[in-house]
């Protein structure tokens, strides 16, 4: 997974610099991104954001299938990414790992 801040919807707030433990976060002016080189992926900005400005990109539901499957270990699982993942796969609730 990636994240992307979607410019038209930050308000460069902050909460995104504040939660984010590998210091990804530029501030450049009036613009907020994430640096992809130092993102860790850790997901803690998505929930932190009370925008909603920041996307997570990338495969969503193959991410939670292959970590239900127990052939891939996720790394981290916010709300948002989990109700993303379960609307894309047209699922009511989560798979659960056996």
């Amino acid at each position: 997974m990636d994240f992307r801040i979607d410019p038209d919807k930050c308000v460069a707030c902050l909460a995104c610099v504040r939660v984010c433990p590998a210091d990804a976060v530029a501030v450049e002016g009036p613009q907020v991104r994430i640096v992809d080189a130092a993102c860790t992926r850790c997901g803690l900005c998505l929930p932190a954001c009370p925008h909603d400005a920041i996307e997570a990109l990338g495969d969503a539901a193959r991410a939670l299938e292959l970590a239900a499957a127990g052939t891939a270990a996720a790394t981290f699982l916010t709300k948002k990414i989990i109700e993303r993942a379960m609307n894309e796969a047209g699922r009511r609730e989560p798979a659960r790992a056996r």
